[in-house]
């Protein structure tokens, strides 16, 4: 029904916000992720993945609660 998808918006959203929070590839490489790949960009793009997952996951839902047969 679209659980699945909200499941995994949420491990996204977590595991970007951890990733920027300790600084993840800027403390293995310091100097090396300045302008490519440092935890903010990552955490940037791990959102709207999230925001993806999220959103496919409420229209799963609404396409369920919709339809009498679930086609969806």
């Amino acid at each position: 029904m679209g659980f699945g998808w909200l499941l995994v918006s949420g491990c996204l959203y977590i595991f970007g916000a951890l990733l920027y929070a300790n600084r993840i590839p800027e403390r293995l490489g310091p100097g090396q992720f300045d302008y490519f790949f440092a935890s903010h960009q990552i955490f940037h793009f791990l959102v709207v993945l999230a925001a993806f997952a999220h959103y496919t996951g409420a229209l799963k839902a609404l396409c369920y609660r919709l339809s009498a047969s679930t086609m969806c």
